[in-house]
C-alpha cells in the first residue's frame, strides 16, 4: 500500500487509475530571486534582523529562568538561562545570573568562569565581585575570596553584607582584628543585621 502511494505521488498521471487516490499533480514553482549584485546590501539587514530575533528570544528565556528560580527549580532555571546567554552572549547581566544559577546548582567552576567574564568586562560590577567571592569562599580559597570582597566593598561601601563576608574571609586567614573591624562596620551600617552581630558575639 505504501508503494502504491509513493508511486502515485511520483507519477501524477497514475491518479486516473481505478482504485487509486486522487492527488494534485505537481506543478513547477517559480522563484524570483534578488539580483546577485543586490545580495551584499541585503546581508547586513538580514543579520541585523536575526540579531534582534535572538535578543528577543533571549529575553523570553530569561523570564522563564526567573520563573523557575522563584519556584526553587534551579536546574530548570539554569537551562533557560543557558539559552539566554547563547542567544545574547554579550549580555553581562545574563552571564552574572547564569553564574549565580551555576553556583546554586553546585557547578562552582562554571560559576567562577561566568563571574570572571563579567568583572573582566565590567570592573564596576560589584555584584559579580561579590558572587565570585562567595564561590571562592565555598572552595576554601580565602585569599581570593578576600580580594573579591575587597573589590566589591570598594564599589559598594554601604553594603553591610559585603563587609560581613569580608570579615569572615579575613577571620579564616587568621586576621581576627581585621575581621572584627569588618563585622563592626557591617553592624554599624545595619544594626539589625544578625550575621554581623552573631560574628561579633562569637569573637567575644
Amino acid at each position: 500500500m505504501m508503494t502504491d502511494q509513493n508511486t502515485t505521488l511520483l507519477n501524477p498521471s497514475l491518479t486516473s487509475q481505478p482504485g487509486v487516490g486522487t492527488f494534485f499533480p505537481k506543478k513547477p514553482t517559480r522563484i524570483t530571486a534578488a539580483p546577485v549584485e543586490d545580495a551584499p546590501d541585503a546581508i547586513p539587514e538580514v543579520m541585523e534582523r536575526l540579531a534582534t530575533v535572538g535578543t528577543n528570544l533571549a529575553a523570553v528565556h530569561r523570564v522563564c529562568s526567573e520563573a523557575y528560580w522563584t519556584q526553587g527549580k534551579y536546574e530548570d532555571a539554569l537551562s533557560h538561562q543557558k539559552m539566554a546567554c547563547l542567544m545574547d552572549g554579550g549580555n553581562l547581566e545574563y552571564r552574572n545570573q547564569r553564574g549565580f544559577l551555576y553556583y546554586l546548582c553546585g557547578h562552582d567552576v562554571e560559576a567562577c568562569q561566568d563571574f570572571l567574564f563579567v568583572v573582566q568586562n565590567d570592573p564596576s560590577n560589584y555584584e559579580a565581585f561579590f558572587n565570585l567571592g562567595m564561590v571562592e569562599f565555598g572552595l576554601s580559597r580565602y585569599l581570593e575570596a578576600e580580594q573579591c570582597f575587597e573589590s566589591a566593598v570598594t564599589l559598594s561601601p554601604e553594603d553591610a553584607e559585603i563587609w560581613n563576608n569580608l570579615g569572615v574571609a579575613r577571620y579564616h586567614l587568621g586576621r581576627v582584628k581585621d575581621a572584627r573591624e569588618c563585622f563592626e562596620k557591617a553592624a554599624q551600617l545595619d544594626p539589625e543585621y544578625e550575621e554581623a552581630q552573631g560574628n561579633l558575639a562569637d569573637l567575644g
